[in-house]
């Protein structure tokens, strides 16, 4: 009986370590773009004198759409910035395409045949909020934006 007992406890090891396969299934991760979607910017912010951040409820147009951003999956961007004149909305859209490299957001776009680059600094990207910086004619500017 002890004998039968060995040869299934070998019997069964045999099985087990034949059944498990050397080769570990490769998993490869893709990282989701949380930039790609339309956002809406909500809040402004500048520095102040105590170099803290003061933000304000970004101000659209009443009688426009709300200016926002468009990231694409395909790594372009379209910005829309609404006005109205003689009553009537007109959109100042810029578009191109954009990097991210870490927390590095770069734009680039084409204005009257110039080739631009705008470099914004995220410090927040979740699925639902992005926050960035950039200067603006030396003057840091801080934007808050929620995904439509």
């Amino acid at each position: 009986m002890k004998k039968i007992k060995s040869i299934i406890f070998f019997a069964s090891l045999a099985i087990v370590f034949n059944s498990c396969d050397d080769k570990e299934e490769s998993v490869n991760y893709i990282q989701e773009n949380y930039l790609a979607g339309k956002w809406i910017i909500t809040e402004e912010g500048h520095m102040n004198s105590q170099s803290g951040i003061d933000f304000a409820q970004y101000v659209n147009d009443a009688t426009c759409n709300n200016d926002n951003i468009v990231f694409n999956d395909d790594m372009t961007f379209a910005t829309h910035d609404f006005s109205s004149v003689d009553g009537s909305c007109q959109d100042e859209s810029v578009t191109g395409s954009y990097d991210r490299v870490n927390h590095t957001l770069t734009l680039t776009y084409t204005v009257d045949g110039e080739v631009m680059h705008m470099n914004y600094i995220i410090t927040k990207l979740t699925a639902t909020e992005l926050e960035f910086n950039y200067s603006d004619a030396g003057e840091l500017v801080f934007l808050k934006l929620t995904k439509e």
